[in-house]
């Protein structure tokens, strides 16, 4: 599976951050007790105050914020230095997203109330999702100054230090976590820690330790199976996505994992087989359009593993099946390689340098038979290369990238290169660069005439793209393409 860093810190966070509302609630109605009776306040301000907390209450509790939030603001005018009222109006504004807002109204809550801990620990929160991850930090830390057993805390501080990269520290706190709430859950978030440090003998460990527990804890399977791929042990991953369908069949992601795998491991006829299932429990899925558009790319493979031997030396036989050999005249092909959006969902500014390594590479490979140079205007390429985040987009769905090439018989005259920046089958996904690198090479393939796939996982030219180094089987097979320009 593409389980990227940040699907699984995410994963790690969400089981952190559950600051309880009603407690928080507690907090604001409680310290009007105070406020009520303080000399520096009117008897009918707090009066005021009071029947104004006695509406927004009931608002908070269901979550009802942005009627809560009209009030507030009253409640502000009528007492503008109030530490409670700021921090439920911080809450209320937070809950809508608004975190920039918050922070300062938090800030002044917590002058009035720095012992409110719950109070420090939405900041913190918000703080968080402004990336403001150092001064997060702050916050987690001195609600563990007063309590250094807090379990919020530590889980939080432990997410917010991977955050920062720092994943050493980030286990010190998860184990101490462990130490004050021995749960499964919490082993859990240990293991997701230890994994996300790449410490995968460690991870692996305590994900078998749930599964002795609960051998049905689906999370624990999925990272066992995670684990043991970043290993190598890709056939013993592959059984962990497969015991996850047995263990929930109605949950569609496992089932797409599976499809995911069997294709990186070329068991291709397990794939077809696996994708009726999936058609027939999931029916009215919008992944079966993609599914079905790929099924026929992987069915025309496993027909070409009966028409073509296997060649040890290269698979240009198989590359050229279809519609036979078509290569490029010009020795030097202009490209045109259009700049990485900073708004494009999933873009990363070193995907196009990762783009023209993947030229490079090809040149290289072929011995001077083809090259490229990289053109500033798409007028001037022959060969075009844009970056999306819509996978509905691509000319051929189902996959996270495309090659279309035009030719004039034999000669190939225009090539257009369209990769995605997220995963298709999981959009909330963020591509590895390990994969980028594998897409970017496999699809500058295509460009260059390999139309068909090879039938060796290892090569670049895979039917699923896995592998980001090109082989000798690549290399052989594009010097035979190219033969005639030597």
């Amino acid at each position: 599976m593409l389980k990227s860093p940040s699907l699984s810190l995410n994963k790690a966070v969400k089981r952190s951050q559950y600051a309880s509302l009603n407690l928080l609630i507690l907090i604001f109605v409680q310290n009007f007790e105070g406020v009520f009776a303080a000399p520096s306040e009117p008897a009918q301000t707090n009066a005021a105050v009071a029947e104004l907390v006695m509406q927004i209450d009931p608002l908070m509790q269901q979550k009802r914020y942005s009627e809560a939030e009209i009030l507030l603001k009253k409640a502000l005018i009528i007492s503008p230095d109030n530490p409670s009222i700021h921090a439920s109006y911080g809450y209320a504004i937070q809950k809508q997203g608004r975190f920039e807002e918050s922070v300062e109204h938090y800030e002044a809550a917590l002058k009035g109330l720095p012992d409110a801990t719950l109070v420090r620990m939405s900041f913190g929160h918000v703080l968080k999702n402004l990336g403001r991850y150092e001064e997060a930090l702050t916050q987690y830390k001195q609600v563990l100054a007063q309590d250094p057993s807090y379990p919020m805390a530590l889980r939080m501080t432990a997410a917010v230090l991977i955050l920062m990269q720092r994943s050493q520290d980030s286990v010190q706190y998860a184990n101490k976590l462990l130490e004050v709430e021995p749960t499964l859950a919490d082993k859990l978030f240990l293991a997701d820690i230890l994994e996300q440090s790449r410490n995968y003998d460690a991870a692996l460990s305590k994900y078998k330790e749930i599964l002795v527990s609960d051998p049905k804890f689906l999370d624990a399977v999925n990272g066992c199976a995670a684990c043991l791929w970043s290993m190598g042990q890709q056939s013993e991953a592959v059984s962990y996505y497969e015991r996850a369908t047995e263990i929930d069949p109605a949950r569609q992601r496992s089932w797409l994992k599976l499809l995911h795998y069997y294709l990186r491991t070329g068991r291709l006829k397990d794939w077809i087989t696996c994708e009726e299932k999936v058609a027939e429990r999931f029916p009215d899925s919008p992944e079966l359009k993609r599914l079905t558009n790929y099924k026929k790319e992987v069915a025309a493979d496993v027909e070409l593993n009966t028409l073509c031997q296997h060649n040890s030396v290269d698979y240009l036989n198989r590359a050229s099946h279809r519609s036979g050999k078509k290569t490029w005249n010009e020795r030097i092909i202009p490209v045109y390689i259009e700049p990485t959006q900073s708004s494009t969902v999933g873009g990363n500014p070193k995907f196009n340098e990762i783009l023209r390594e993947a030229f490079k590479d090809w040149a290289e490979a072929s011995a001077g038979r083809v090259s490229f140079k990289f053109v500033e205007m798409p007028t001037q390429s022959l060969i075009t290369c844009r970056w999306i985040s819509n996978p509905d987009q691509l000319p051929i769905t189902g996959t996270n990238a495309c090659c279309t090439a035009k030719s004039d018989g034999a000669r190939i005259t225009k090539a257009d290169i369209v990769l995605l920046t997220t995963n298709s089958t999981f959009p909330d996904t963020a591509l590895p660069l390990d994969y980028v690198k594998a897409i970017t090479r496999h699809e500058v393939g295509h460009a260059l005439g390999l139309e068909g796939h090879s039938d060796d996982v290892k090569d670049v030219m895979f039917t699923y793209p896995g592998s980001s180094k090109l082989t000798q089987r690549d290399v052989n097979t594009i010097r035979r393409l190219y033969a005639k320009k030597s």
